[in-house]
């Protein structure tokens, strides 16, 4: 939902833009068509699983057609083509600021073309491709060029509030207990407010539950998202599968996978992760103090905390950690330390 709130508010951008650039998109005249709600989906669906991000493109460029531009299902067909080769642009882009600006730009260009060629065969439009190129595409790319730098920066503020929240993880063999020694320590865990926070609590009975809600609304602490398993940050678990192309694994405990995350395969964990086989699709750790081990790393995309994605290749065992912004692999066997090689 909040990223359809954030689409739509890009798409009202475009709107007013459009009200100082006036035209039509049939491109038979001289007319700057702003693609701020465009170069958002792009930012987001990125990082989406190939069916979810086929599945809002298409949608998103449904609403385009039906209540922006009058064109039935065209948008919603380039759109859900961008989203096929975004699958594969992203096994060779970082998610630096300079990158995602290239492939905005490198997408605002493709989604123009096709809707130019599609103008071109129906009939539509009677431009030229020279014409297209030089009346319309290069003023095109200029605007939305500098629209596309302040898109990029609210995806990225936006990304990193989402990973700032703050986490509780309440572990105790005696529930009861530990509902104690929560209340006794809301006081300090609350200085405003308006605090929230994800709880990941054991699991509660009914009253149990009820007491814990009770205690959050009298100490004014929103409750943002409710973990209800066990963690005990002595005791790693145990997954054995592989991470295949397409799939998502979503881990909340500190985890040792025996498997690979292959091309194509997303892992993502709340906590320090140990992959004992390979990992060459995407590793996403949740916090800035999280660490990732591997046995060896092939054009592995990972992120840790707010850090933006690294491309890292190792070819032995190592350990990736966060030092602010920057990510730092270093070979266990020698604890040689280097930067990410991104290719």
């Amino acid at each position: 939902m909040t990223n359809w709130l954030f689409f739509g508010l890009c798409t009202l951008v475009d709107l007013a833009i459009s009200v100082l650039f006036p035209g039509n998109f049939l491109m038979n005249d001289l007319v700057f068509l702003p693609s701020v709600g465009f170069c958002s989906l792009v930012l987001v669906i990125r990082e989406e699983m190939l069916f979810d991000r086929c599945l809002t493109a298409f949608l998103y460029g449904l609403l385009v057609d039906l209540f922006v531009t009058d064109t039935f299902l065209l948008h919603a067909s380039v759109y859900l083509l961008i989203a096929l080769l975004l699958q594969l642009w992203s096994r060779h882009m970082g998610d630096s600021m300079l990158e995602s600006i290239i492939l905005c730009i490198a997408t605002i260009f493709v989604k123009d073309l096709l809707v130019f060629l599609y103008m071109r065969v129906s009939g539509a439009s009677e431009m030229q491709f020279a014409a297209w190129i030089v009346n319309y595409e290069f003023l095109s790319i200029i605007g939305n060029g500098v629209l596309v730098f302040a898109v990029v920066m609210l995806v990225r503020i936006k990304i990193k509030e989402i990973k700032s929240r703050m986490h509780i993880f309440l572990q105790s063999a005696d529930v009861e207990e530990m509902l104690q020694q929560f209340q006794q320590s809301l006081p300090p865990l609350q200085p405003d407010a308006r605090a929230a926070a994800f709880f990941h609590v054991p699991p509660l009975s009914d009253q149990q539950a009820l007491r814990f809600l009770r205690l959050c609304q009298a100490h004014q602490i929103g409750i943002l998202g409710i973990n209800p398993g066990t963690h005990d940050p002595s005791c790693m678990r145990i997954v054995e599968q592989h991470v295949h192309s397409g799939e998502r694994l979503s881990l909340q405990e500190e985890t040792m996978l025996f498997g690979s995350v292959r091309p194509g395969g997303t892992l993502a964990c709340t906590a320090t992760l140990c992959v004992m086989g390979s990992v060459e699709g995407v590793v996403d750790l949740f916090h800035a103090d999280d660490v990732l081990y591997a046995g060896a790393l092939k054009e592995a995309r990972i992120r840790i905390g707010d850090s933006a994605f690294a491309r890292i290749s190792c070819p032995a065992p190592c350990k990736v950690s966060a030092e602010g912004q920057r990510l730092i692999c270093r070979r266990i066997q020698d604890s040689t330390a280097s930067a990410p090689r991104c290719d």
